[in-house]
């Protein structure tokens, strides 16, 4: 029915996704190496939390990806996943 309002209290899977590095890998918070960000090229600090993707060897900065955002977002099977990569880091 056309003449509904569209969209209201509809659910989005793309807002819903977790977020991911350009391989579709999902990030995980992570204590970075000093470095840049990925995104905007900020520089990191030694121990910063980012969003991480060990696979990739790809990081965002918390402007990029916020945390209030990402933390309801990071995904059990996303973390169980990268554990791998994580471990030999």
């Amino acid at each position: 029915d056309k003449s509904r309002i569209q969209g209201f209290g509809s659910f989005s899977p793309a807002a819903a996704a977790p977020p991911e590095c350009p391989e579709g890998h999902v990030l995980q918070f992570w204590a970075a190496r000093p470095g840049k960000c990925d995104r905007c090229s900020k520089q990191i600090s030694e121990g910063e939390i980012v969003m991480d993707c060990r696979r990739c060897n790809y990081y965002v900065c918390h402007i990029c990806c916020p945390h209030s955002k990402s933390q309801d977002s990071t995904s059990v099977w996303g973390a169980i996943s990268s554990l791998p990569f994580y471990v030999l880091d």
